[in-house]
């Protein structure tokens, strides 16, 4: 985002703040690219940051009671002694942020990604109620080995073939299939929430009704691949090759494109 656009969203929502609605506008930053942008001590009470990407962003120290961070990315941000009571950070993206001495009580902090983050002496009313800080750190991904992704397919393939009667649904949620080789393969129903799909080939696959929320399909081959009734709901598709895609009834709310 431009430096003076910004600067006039965030001027607008301080004197929304100021004079309690009466002048300005609430910060409204949906999506904005704010990679590495300094927003240290700024009061952003009740902004609205869904889906933005704040990546490398200095927010410590600032004020971010009620504000919605739903699904956005704040990988290696600094959000060290922020005030987030009440946030909405459901499916964020904070591996490796810093969260040190954050206040996180009331924050939605369903579905959240902290893989790698620190979260030393955070406040949570979660945590008061003597819930384990590992409970709610993904731990980090490897690259699933072949073996264990074909004994998944394979008990995929299975299911389909008897209709549920023996094998498994394929479940892949979190997996980290970069690169993965998965042209013409049926993933009919397969689980691949918030999996990371990045440069992988899902050319002519079958995906038809699959769970790909939250899933990272950056530089993905999903050419001629049949994906009516997916779930894509804030997926990452961007320099995804989509030619001859079949997306009819697909859910693609908040999916990020080029």
């Amino acid at each position: 985002m431009n430096p003076k656009d910004l600067k006039k969203i965030l001027d607008d929502h301080a004197l929304y703040l100021l004079t309690e609605g009466k002048e300005g506008a609430i910060a409204n930053l949906i999506g904005a690219r704010l990679q590495g942008a300094d927003l240290s001590r700024a009061n952003l009470k009740y902004a609205n940051f869904s889906r933005a990407d704040l990546s490398k962003s200095d927010l410590s120290c600032s004020d971010l009671r009620g504000t919605n961070l739903g699904s956005a990315k704040l990988r290696c941000a600094d959000l060290s002694e922020s005030d987030l009571r009440g946030a909405n950070l459901r499916f964020a993206v904070l591996s490796r942020a810093n969260l040190s001495s954050a206040n996180l009580i009331g924050a939605n902090l369903k579905d959240v990604d902290l893989t790698c983050a620190d979260l030393t002496d955070v406040k949570t009313s979660l945590f008061e109620k003597n819930v384990s800080v590992s409970n709610l750190i993904n731990t980090p991904k490897e690259i699933m080995k072949p073996e264990e992704l074909n004994r998944i397919l394979v008990d995929h393939a299975i299911h389909l073939q008897t209709k549920g009667k023996e094998g498994a649904i394929a479940n892949l949620k979190r997996a980290d299939l970069r690169c993965a080789n998965l042209s013409w393969m049926n993933l009919r129903l397969a689980d691949l929430f918030r999996a990371d799909l990045s440069n992988s080939d899902l050319g002519c696959s079958d995906l038809r009704s699959a769970n790909l929320s939250c899933s990272d399909l950056r530089g993905a081959n999903l050419s001629s691949a049949d994906l009516r009734d997916s779930d894509l709901r804030f997926a990452d598709l961007r320099g995804v090759n989509l030619k001859d895609v079949d997306l009819t009834y697909a859910n693609l709310e908040g999916a990020e494109f080029d």
